[in-house]
């Protein structure tokens, strides 16, 4: 129907509709809300006049309630949506309203939930994800921590993996690997720096002498003792240095050092390193003996990186091992297995086959009135192309191989008919041979000796066969039968380089020798060191209990000849009497021809 409004003094035509609508259906038509149980519905007019509040639909209403406060009447005018907290004034519960303001209708709508039903619904939905929360936190704190001892002992794995990756299991000292690893890694931090700073290092190889005999005899758990005393020892000797200590394999050892320090570690002077390292062990309750074969080389001098150098020192270590002495530096004639030492092994074959060697002899002299009273024979060898090879460097060709018995023959033939051709011009001067180890091995030595004298036909007393303490010690039981046989023959035998070895004196009583030669290490620096002169005079004294004659090597000076005159000495050679010379030049020298 039309209807007339007057708004704002103007008469204004409108077209409303109105209509009637139940209370009930009203009510009906908010089933659909979803609301907590116990929560109410409330309407009201623009006015703030509550029109109806409902619980249930079931309940009686309250129509026209109380109307609401005027603050709230403006903030439902400020805001069309919104909630407020108040105390019913109804029943006087303290309740959270959430209203909506209609667009279209005069009257709002609010739902009111009383905040008890509230704290109680939050309790009832929310303590079982509290509970898990509780729970999952708790188990976030356990894995947590099972996480960071998982970590914490895959940190210890890792490291204890990494430590026993880079040590000896036995020892505690350096593997092999790690060994090799670090060495090269400082010679490549000290050739980046100036070369005239860098200072030169030594690598030392260590091997105990009869080990297998020790874990033979006393088990292997004394064996292992022995090596992890003899690292300790190592390590303790080189302490305050910078040296890398390792245990290669076995009864290996090696260490790498400053050369400097190697110099002081390796002299046999009563503090030294060698001599820390050497004093005797006590395992599992017997006292042993320590020994052992050092062999070391020199970087850069011997070779330039390390599993060279490492080859280098175990060549010197094997040559020690075979001579019996207690350490060796590398030499290049020592090593067969380099390409230089095969290409001249190669040559000195031919050499040997063409006449290509020769032989110079070194006079020995009477100490009491400088007599010439016998030579030595030394070999030499001129190369076509390389000039005078030393006799360090072509000997080992010979005593490493099968050449030692045809270089043994051409020495022996060769000295035999010079001694032969001096007794023909009324000079007759013994002549001594040195023979190798495996020429006293040689089950046939004896008898091609014996025919080789008959076809020169010498006298036998003007031959006279050295050999070194250390060759005769090597096969004790083999040697000493050999040496016997050349005595019966009538030659003269002599110990050569005595000293150096390990003869003991039950051994020394039973070879059938008539002299002893001092090694020229002792002679050395003889009025300077205390030392040498003790070990010279008592070697002296101990020959001459054996009946013995004495011959002292390499002496260089008057004062040497004169205290080894004193000392009782008989004999001498060496450079102060008379350098190696050509047959010539000896005869010119101790027989002039007269004019």
């Amino acid at each position: 129907m039309p209807l007339l409004l007057k708004i704002e003094g103007r008469e204004v035509e409108s077209d409303l509709t109105f209509s009637l609508v139940s209370v009930n259906r009203l009510v009906a038509g908010t089933s659909h809300l979803k609301s907590i149980p116990g929560s109410f519905l409330v309407i009201i007019n623009t006015n703030g006049r509550r029109l109806l509040r409902l619980k249930k639909l079931d309940e009686p209403q309250d129509v026209n309630g109380p109307p609401v406060t005027q603050d709230i009447i403006d903030l439902i005018k400020r805001h069309k949506q919104g909630n407020f907290e108040r105390v019913s004034a109804l029943d006087g519960v303290r309740s959270i309203f959430g209203y909506s303001v209609s667009d279209t209708l005069p009257f709002q709508v609010a739902i009111g939930v009383p905040v008890s039903l509230l704290q109680e619904r939050w309790t009832t939905q929310s303590l079982a994800p509290l509970i898990v929360l509780l729970v999952s936190i708790s188990l976030i704190a356990w894995l947590g921590s099972r996480l960071k001892e998982a970590f914490r002992q895959l940190q210890a794995t890792t490291t204890e993996q990494a430590y026993a990756a880079r040590h000896d299991k036995l020892t505690g000292l350096l593997s092999r690997e790690a060994f090799i690893h670090d060495v090269s890694q400082q010679m490549a931090a000290a050739t980046s720096q100036d070369e005239r700073a860098t200072e030169p290092a030594t690598v030392m190889l260590l091997n105990l002498n009869r080990f297998k005999d020790i874990n033979d005899t006393l088990g292997h758990e004394a064996g292992d003792s022995l090596l992890v005393e003899v690292g300790r020892r190592l390590t303790d000797s080189l302490a305050g240095s910078t040296a890398l200590v390792a245990r290669l394999g076995g009864d290996e050892f090696a260490v790498y050092m400053a050369e400097s320090t190697a110099i002081e570690w390796l002299s046999q002077a009563p503090h030294s390193g060698y001599a820390r390292v050497s004093r005797r062990l006590q395992v599992h309750r017997s006292e042993l003996e320590f020994s052992a074969s050092i062999g070391y080389a020199n970087w850069p001098q011997d070779a330039a990186s390390t599993d060279e150098l490492l080859r280098c020192a175990d060549v010197a270590m094997n040559f020690a091992k075979q001579n019996l002495k207690p350490m060796s530096a590398y030499l290049a004639a020592f090593d067969s297995f380099s390409p230089d030492m095969l290409d001249l092994r190669v040559d000195f074959i031919k050499a040997l086959r063409s006449n290509g060697l020769s032989l110079e002899y070194q006079a020995k002299v009477r100490l009491s009135d400088g007599a010439l009273i016998g030579v030595e024979a030394l070999s030499r060898w001129v190369h076509p192309s390389k000039g005078n090879i030393p006799p360090l460097t072509f000997i080992p060709l010979a005593e490493n191989s099968e050449l030692i018995h045809d270089f043994t023959h051409f020495v022996l033939e060769a000295a035999l008919l010079q001694a032969k051709a001096w007794a023909q011009e009324r000079h007759p001067l013994p002549v001594a041979v040195n023979l190798s180890v495996n020429n006293l091995l040689d089950h046939r030595f004896v008898e091609r000796l014996d025919a080789l004298l008959r076809r020169i036909d010498l006298a036998p007393h003007l031959l006279e066969i050295e050999v070194t303490e250390s060759a005769v010690m090597r096969h004790p039981e083999l040697t000493l039968k050999t040496l016997h046989a050349i005595r019966d023959m009538g030659l003269r035998l002599a110990i050569d380089d005595f000293g150096t070895g390990y003869a003991s004196l039950a051994y020394l009583k039973q070879l059938p020798v008539h002299c002893l030669k001092i090694d020229r290490a002792f002679i050395d620096n003889l009025e300077g060191d205390d030392a040498n002169r003790r070990i010279v005079k008592s070697s002296i004294q101990l020959a001459h209990e054996f009946n013995l004659d004495v011959v002292a090597e390499g002496v260089e000076d008057a004062a040497a000849a004169a205290l080894l005159l004193d000392y009782g000495c008989e004999y001498a050679q060496g450079y102060f009497f008379a350098r190696p010379v050509s047959a010539a030049a000896l005869a010119e020298r101790w027989w002039p021809t007269k004019e």
